[in-house]
């Protein structure tokens, strides 16, 4: 056998066989972390969702409350909830498309805004429990407007990213 032949029988095939199986095992981990990264993002999008979700209910609780109608009893998790929309609108950004994340943070800004506007304007003004009452249905209905307005952007833009 001579140096041509020892070449075409043994070290193409088996250089072939390492390139083949270095390319496939790449673009499998490839597919793998792609596949990863969206399960995280599909589990996030639905988090985020759920937390503009359970403050609507929130505020429907808190105006039914104050116009004594019946109501769903079920517990709202009104600070779980801002919690939540908080360290998306910091952390978020490593998860979500840059217009998402941005409509999260610029909600999570509004509700701050808000819940510093009414707690300043309420200072001095909590002296019976109708005036308690009275400023949770301000909250309520400032909240619930300021998620309505954001949640079809924020359902929107996670349809469009999972086509």
């Amino acid at each position: 056998m001579d140096f041509l032949e020892i070449l075409k029988l043994f070290v193409i095939p088996v250089a072939l066989a390492f390139s083949s199986a270095y390319f496939g095992a790449w673009f499998a981990i490839k597919k793998y972390k792609e596949e990863k990264l969206w399960d995280e993002r599909q589990k996030s999008y639905k988090a985020v969702i759920n937390a503009f979700e359970e403050l609507i209910h929130w505020a429907e609780q808190e105006r039914a409350i104050y116009f004594c109608e019946p109501y769903n009893s079920v517990e709202s998790k009104y600070e779980e909830s801002l919690r939540e929309i908080s360290r998306y609108a910091e952390a978020g950004e490593l998860t979500f498309p840059k217009e998402f994340h941005q409509a999260i943070v610029d909600t999570n800004n509004a509700l701050f805004r808000f819940r510093f506007e009414v707690n300043e304007d309420s200072l001095g003004d909590m002296e019976t429990e109708r005036d308690c009452v009275e400023l949770a249905l301000i909250s309520a209905n400032g909240i619930a407007r300021i998620i309505r307005e954001y949640l079809p952007k924020l359902i929107q833009i996670a349809k469009e990213d999972s086509h």
